[in-house]
């Protein structure tokens, strides 16, 4: 999905996308530092990849490009399962 990213979170950590009925949330990288705090940030990415929460990676790398307000920045997907 390429469409223009609109919605800010409150603290600008990064932005939501609503589709098929699920949120994905898209982190900068000093937002996922932040939700992620006390915890070594690499092992976090990693731990959210194996639980299937790290969704439309770059094929390398763990965050994507994504268009924001004009502009492109690398952003981390994360669709949180709900069971």
């Amino acid at each position: 999905n390429d469409q223009p990213l609109t919605h800010k979170v409150i603290n600008r950590a990064g932005w939501w996308r609503d589709g098929d009925g699920e949120r994905t949330y898209l982190f900068t990288s000093a937002g996922l530092k932040e939700a992620t705090k006390g915890f070594d940030l690499s092992q976090a990415i990693a731990v959210l990849d194996a639980a299937g929460w790290l969704v439309e990676k770059d094929s390398r790398q763990a965050a994507k490009n994504v268009k924001v307000g004009g502009g492109q920045k690398r952003l981390y997907h994360i669709r949180p399962i709900t069971l």
